[in-house]
């Protein structure tokens, strides 16, 4: 219900539905499980055994395995403006780090002002429209709908930034605040007189 909504299964006949539930199977078996999360501090550890880790965790990033770096276009989708959010600045600096890092061979575009559920609705069709094949929704408010755009869009690899939240047809993500907390502190530290 949290997925797909009482408004669009009440009309559905009987092989839609199992259709719905077909595609949302993942999630249910992992719902039944209690929703057990993995919190991976250093993603080498994920990788180990690997040659080449770096290939190795661009492979998991990609939608598709033969996908190359050339044929990616990534859409980030943010609540707010890099003007208003701290937050949403952050994340700009790396959509332009990544473009920058792939010298023009990745293609990213952005959507501001998905404040909404109907906004981000919105930004998930025009992505979607546009050819993206990678998107990132960069509030944890986002989650359902990236959710349900993963199950109804296998081909997309959608990633959310949240915390402690597991599903199987999404990646989370969530930057360690401590770090950059401390760091600004040693900054203003270095900066007072005194």
């Amino acid at each position: 219900m949290e997925l797909l909504g009482y408004k669009s299964v009440k009309d559905r006949v009987e092989k839609q539905i199992k259709k719905d539930l077909v595609k949302i199977k993942d999630e249910l078996l992992l719902s039944s499980r209690g929703n057990k999360i993995a919190l991976l501090e250093q993603p080498e550890e994920a990788l180990e055994g690997s040659d080449n880790t770096t290939m190795k965790l661009i492979n998991w990033l990609l939608p598709n395995p033969g996908l190359d770096p050339s044929m990616l276009k990534i859409a980030f989708i943010h609540a707010k403006t890099a003007e208003t959010s701290s937050w949403t600045y952050g994340h700009e600096l790396g959509r332009m780090y990544l473009e920058q890092a792939f010298d023009g061979k990745t293609e990213t575009m952005v959507f501001f002002h998905a404040d909404s559920e109907a906004e981000t609705a919105k930004a998930f069709d025009a992505a979607i429209a546009a050819g993206c094949n990678m998107i990132f929704t960069t509030a944890s408010q986002m989650i359902n709908l990236s959710v349900k755009t993963a199950i109804d869009h296998p081909e997309i690899k959608v990633f959310n930034c949240s915390v402690n939240m597991s599903y199987s047809s999404v990646c989370t993500y969530y930057g360690r605040m401590y770090e950059s907390k401390f760091l600004m502190g040693a900054l203003a530290a270095s900066m007072s007189r005194g």
